[in-house]
């Protein structure tokens, strides 16, 4: 329903999430000049990011933001994270793939918002034989941003980048409804309906925006919208419950 809200000034690319600055560019060209055939591009990737001896790279549970904006501020929550080190490895032709940790939703309270978070990791997969010389197995590398003790023995599940996407999308659409800029916000949500459709969070953040707007029969088709997908979002239903 955009002739509820204002137009947003700008429409998103996704390509944005992942676009490197000259700054990331020219930190890759300084840490990794050349790879030995027998390094692993992977881990000295990760070794150039992570390993706390200059760039001091950070977990926090705050904002989400950009590749390139968490690379300027060497923090971000795992969203965030993950998005910043696919947007190197694909500059550096690694092969990415996302997942999605099955564990329980952490809840936190904002003013009148109660919020839900989730986890999500990254996998960079074997390289070609071609690509590599190695006498170590080939396996899949796990990167993931929490200590190993909160994630050991969790299963996951499979995460399309679109459904990564959304999920950026989403958070943002969340951060602004918490600072009461309701038509950024549907901005965002709207966004992150049309990256996924079946990405259900979405559409329970934009049944939200519109009760909180005063659309009370258009939260309530978001709403079904989103049970219909997930018969069992809990989000939802007490949203829904609420209205």
């Amino acid at each position: 329903h955009d002739e509820l809200f204002a137009r947003p000034a700008q429409a998103f690319d996704a390509q944005s999430l992942f676009e490197l600055s000259p700054e990331m560019k020219e930190y890759l060209r300084v840490r990794l000049p050349q790879l030995s055939p027998r390094n692993d591009p992977r881990q000295a990737l990760l070794d150039a990011l992570y390993s706390q001896r200059d760039l001091r790279l950070a977990y926090d549970g705050g904002h989400t933001l950009t590749a390139r904006e968490a690379f300027a501020a060497r923090t971000g929550n795992c969203l965030s994270l993950v998005i910043m080190t696919s947007a190197f490895a694909k500059h550096l032709g690694l092969p990415v793939s996302y997942r999605r940790v099955v564990m329980d939703e952490m809840f936190t309270r904002t003013d009148s918002l109660t919020l839900a978070s989730g986890h999500v990791n990254l996998v960079l997969a074997p390289l070609p034989a071609r690509l590599w010389r190695h006498d170590a197995d080939d396996a899949s590398l796990t990167v993931d941003f929490l200590f190993s003790e909160d994630i050991c023995g969790q299963r996951s599940h499979p995460l399309e980048e679109r459904t990564l996407v959304a999920m950026y999308l989403n958070n943002r659409a969340v951060e602004t409804l918490g600072q009461g800029r309701l038509d950024e916000a549907y901005g965002w949500a709207r966004e992150a309906v049309l990256q996924d459709k079946q990405f259900t969070p979405a559409a329970n953040t934009l049944g939200v925006i519109y009760s909180r707007a005063g659309h009370t029969d258009a939260a309530e088709a978001a709403l079904r919208h989103a049970l219909q997908t997930e018969p069992d979002h809990h989000a939802a239903l007490s949203n829904l419950v609420g209205l």
